[in-house]
């Protein structure tokens, strides 16, 4: 089966009603969206395919691989402006997205006191721009089908473009191709495929069973034990409130034949890749880089040191990100930039949960992706710093779930919007076999 027909086959049950959100959300004409995607995916393809290494004395300098992304983002930002943004704002402030562009705010505001104020002017305009254009692309879509649809494709492009990426800088092995970043974006797609496979019948079950044991192996594939760990999180997250405890017992004992089986063998060549366990202990050096970054944010812990510059200026040598975005966090923005992450955190869990209340199988696929993506910021700052194709994988996950919040929402202020209860009742399904799309 051609990945062309999996994805399409996967993000629509031939059955699901057609669930709309049209008369909350703008509509945009084809002409606009197809610019967005062009737009989105042509970064995704200058932070992938196209991307070089370059040192640290350069990291500001506009090269034509940055003059093209430059391009890029001003030509998006041209776009929205005529898809009615001030309409889309008065929607997205009512969810947690809200709070996400507050943080977007603080890193632009930190221009002021920057360490260099007009890298960090790009690359929080970058995100904001960029994340705006995900969530038009996904959300505007008339139908929960189209807009799971439109999520999996430009998810599954960004992938593939980021394994196609690593492989040009670095050389295949038995083993794997050593990446954290597509991992990352592996991680995030295996849990989302997983937690709705567990819900689907027939062809839509077996596609996205496809799509999760791809997602799968190539989060295995990446050697990121960050990725592995997250996205057993993530897994383990779906199959507990889902209530297939039996999968929970098999899963821990896969984990402990796969050890038992491997044994050193395993340990050495696939997860310390031949270095010895104190590396490792030390999580590659990690420790050390944090250790810098905390006595750093000590000296400025109200504003930061500017978005996006923190690991660039601050610590004992040069990296493009602090590996922990919570770190990134506190020393671009300071606490001024913690606070919105913080409530935004708590914003969305309050929404999760209301949404899990309703029996909406879709709400446990997204949160084991998120919390998958959360594990893993920890390890990969791809949250509260630059724009990364990990980033834009999780924008479009989260773009998902807002789009899911405001079809509860719209349903509990108008009753009928839905084409019926069954989509927030699954006991009805007894009487009615139909299966929707939203429902466990």
């Amino acid at each position: 089966m051609s990945n062309s027909t999996a994805l399409s086959l996967a993000a629509a049950p031939p059955t699901s009603p057609a669930i709309t959100v049209s008369a909350i959300l703008p509509t945009i004409g084809r002409m606009r969206l197809r610019l967005l995607f062009l737009c989105v995916i042509g970064v995704v393809l200058r932070l992938t395919v196209l991307q070089r290494q370059r040192t640290g004395q350069q990291y500001a300098a506009v090269d034509s691989e940055a003059m093209l992304q430059i391009l890029l983002v001003g030509f998006t930002a041209l776009v929205l402006l005529s898809c009615r943004p001030r309409a889309w704002i008065r929607r997205l402030r009512s969810t947690a997205a809200l709070w996400w562009f507050a943080f977007c705010l603080v890193g632009l505001l930190s221009t002021v006191w920057s360490e260099s104020a007009k890298y960090t002017l790009y690359r929080s305009a970058e995100v904001i721009i960029l994340s705006f254009a995900v969530f038009v692309i996904v959300m505007s879509a008339r139908t929960w089908v189209e807009a799971e649809r439109r999520m999996l494709w430009l998810a599954w492009i960004a992938l593939l473009a980021a394994v196609i990426g690593t492989s040009r800088l670095y050389s295949w092995s038995i083993w794997g191709l050593r990446s954290n970043t597509y991992g990352a974006m592996a991680a995030m797609l295996a849990c989302y495929c997983y937690g709705v496979m567990l819900y689907s019948r027939g062809k839509r079950r077996r596609n996205f069973m496809v799509l999760a044991g791809g997602a799968a192996f190539l989060t295995v594939y990446s050697l990121s034990l960050a990725s592995w760990w997250s996205m057993l999180a993530g897994v383990l997250l779906i199959t507990v409130f889902s209530r297939h405890r039996l999968l929970v017992v098999m899963l821990a004992l896969s984990g402990t034949i796969a050890v038992l089986v491997g044994g050193e063998t395993l340990m050495q060549e696939a997860i310390l890749r031949n270095r010895d366990t104190e590396e490792v202990g030390s999580l590659h050096g990690r420790r050390y880089l944090w250790e810098h970054y905390i006595e750093a944010f000590k000296e400025r812990p109200i504003l930061g040191y500017g978005f996006a510059v923190g690991a660039r200026t601050t610590g004992p040598v040069y990296t493009t990100n602090t590996h922990n975005s919570l770190i990134s966090v506190l020393i671009g923005c300071g606490i001024i930039g913690v606070l919105p992450v913080f409530i935004g955190i708590v914003r969305m869990m309050r929404d999760l949960r209301l949404l899990h209340r309703q029996r909406m199988q879709a709400v446990l696929a997204i949160s084991g992706a998120l919390l998958a993506a959360g594990v893993n910021s920890m390890a990969n700052a791809f949250l509260g710093e630059n724009w990364t194709p990990a980033t834009f994988v999780f924008c479009c996950i989260f773009a998902l779930f807002l789009y899911l919040y405001l079809l509860w929402r719209t349903n509990r202020h108008s009753r009928g919007m839905l084409p019926s209860r069954l989509d927030l009742h699954p006991q009805s399904a007894i009487q009615q076999p139909v299966q929707s799309c939203l429902t466990n």
